[in-house]
């Protein structure tokens, strides 16, 4: 937890313009490169909904929600359901969420995700995902979305020294850091990675095009994807 708490205060401070990304480019408030749209949405969508639940006390009804609305992001960016989004909210369709007690048993049971359905179709209990008149900035929704997340461990930091914390929620919340990993916390620094190239080529083609030149030659895809890898796993 220790190392995601760093990980998530330097990708805050990477995005917020404050720190250069691995000592080489800082992206400012206007960077040159974005971050591609859909990429934005997911985590546009998930900090909204994610922040609606931390007033939640610390244990298993947190994690529980939590999990669910993981669940219900994974189905909702699926490449069968992005093409034909017809989820609704279930609070309004079901009017009453699940409760947990604190038995080992309980938290065994109801700790397990499952989407919900009205009618036929998936009606989401957490997940929100609000109608956008504008386009987002993507490196803001990103350095948004860290200061969430770091309130976010916090409270998974909470949920493993609560009283009567069981081995089955102790295995959600490693499931919820895992998921966080895959959809967060690795692909920010891979965008980070890509657009800390772009700045420099950018930067550098207009001190001289020979760079650019230079650039382009030395340019392999299996050296940046092992670098990419590399990063990834620093982070």
């Amino acid at each position: 937890m220790e190392r995601r708490f760093r990980s998530i205060a330097y990708l805050h401070e990477v995005f917020g313009g404050s720190r250069h990304w691995m000592s080489v480019a800082s992206f400012g408030k206007d960077p040159e490169s974005s971050i591609d749209e859909v990429q934005t949405l997911r985590w546009f969508y998930l900090g909204v909904s994610a922040a609606t639940m931390l007033q939640q006390p610390a244990g298993a009804p947190f994690l529980r929600a939590l999990l669910q609305l993981l669940e219900e992001h994974q189905y909702h960016f699926s490449s069968s359901t992005v093409q034909n989004i017809k989820a609704i909210r279930a609070r309004g369709a079901s009017g009453q969420a699940r409760s947990l007690s604190d038995d080992a048993d309980s938290h065994k049971d109801l700790l397990k995700p499952t989407l919900q359905r009205v009618e036929g179709k998936v009606a989401y209990e957490y997940l929100l995902t609000p109608h956008l008149a504008h386009a987002l900035s993507g490196i803001q929704v990103v350095h948004s979305l860290c200061e969430l997340m770091g309130r976010v461990y916090r409270k998974l930091v909470e949920c493993t020294v609560a009283p009567g914390a069981s081995k089955e929620l102790l295995e959600a919340v490693s499931r919820a850091d895992a998921f966080l990993e895959e959809h967060f916390l690795s692909p920010a620094a891979k965008h980070a990675d890509l657009l800390a190239k772009a700045t420099m080529r950018s930067s550098l083609s207009r001190v001289d095009p020979l760079f650019a030149r230079i650039w382009g030659q030395d340019a392999n895809a299996d050296d940046m994807e092992r670098g990419h890898e590399s990063l990834t796993a620093a982070i």
